[in-house]
């Protein structure tokens, strides 16, 4: 028969007791168990606790106490206000930098750089934006290496030539009392092994006082190699020679 059907089991005093309808006897019976907990029967019972203990010991080290973690918070906190407070400090002080270089006029600044040229006792004069190399033809096909300032007969000008552009170890520099409208012959350097000379003529520009022009390049062997006219420079005044 059916469950519903029968009576529950009660106790001496007439209260339901814990219990389980069971179909074989047809009638709830008392459910046993040790200190009052219920009597599970399983059955098929393939429950093991190795892999769970497997994953546990994985996990070891992964998972830290949480005095640990709020003693790492507080580290990495005071990191990041150092952080924060380097950075503040750094702008403050390109902020300041700032300012002094906008306090400072640009006079001081020209004059810093006046003291600089005058303390030279040679002073550059040519505009030269890259070295200029010395024709080997006639003064038809003469070079104009222009300059800063009216070129004199009365002065003493410096001539830096290279037979190389890119070494300057075939550096050399050729000294002339004065530039006249007159060509006259200048020595342009010589090679590494000393084994010839090379010279041109040079003048100053009729038409151009800022100019100097070069050309005739030649050499006492009849060798012809590149030179270059590379820098200019004027002896200040008032140094003695």
């Amino acid at each position: 028969m059916a469950y519903n059907t029968k009576p529950i089991a009660k106790d001496k005093d007439g209260n339901p007791i814990s219990q389980y309808y069971n179909p074989t006897t047809d009638q709830y019976e008392p459910v046993e168990g040790s200190y009052g907990a219920n009597k599970v029967l399983v059955e098929n019972n393939d429950l093991s606790l190795i892999p769970i203990l497997d994953k546990l010991s994985q996990l070891t080290g992964t998972v830290i106490d949480e005095e640990t973690r709020k003693s790492n918070e507080v580290v990495r906190q005071d990191n990041e206000q150092l952080r924060v407070q380097l950075y503040s400090d750094l702008m403050a002080e390109l902020d300041r930098i700032a300012q002094i270089q906008e306090q400072v006029p640009e006079t001081v600044i020209d004059s810093i750089n006046d003291i600089k040229a005058e303390s030279a006792t040679w002073i550059r004069i040519d505009t030269l934006s890259a070295p200029i190399e010395l024709p080997s033809g006639g003064i038809e096909d003469a070079i104009s290496v222009p300059t800063s300032e009216i070129i004199s007969g009365d002065k003493v000008y410096a001539i830096e030539f290279k037979s190389l552009t890119s070494d300057t170890r075939s550096s050399s520099i050729s000294i002339c009392a004065g530039l006249t409208d007159s060509a006259s012959g200048i020595i342009v350097g010589s090679p590494i092994n000393l084994t010839e000379i090379f010279v041109a003529n040079r003048f100053r520009n009729p038409d151009n006082p800022n100019e100097i022009l070069f050309y005739a390049l030649r050499s006492i062997n009849g060798n012809i190699v590149p030179c270059y006219v590379y820098r200019i420079f004027r002896l200040k005044e008032g140094v003695r020679y």
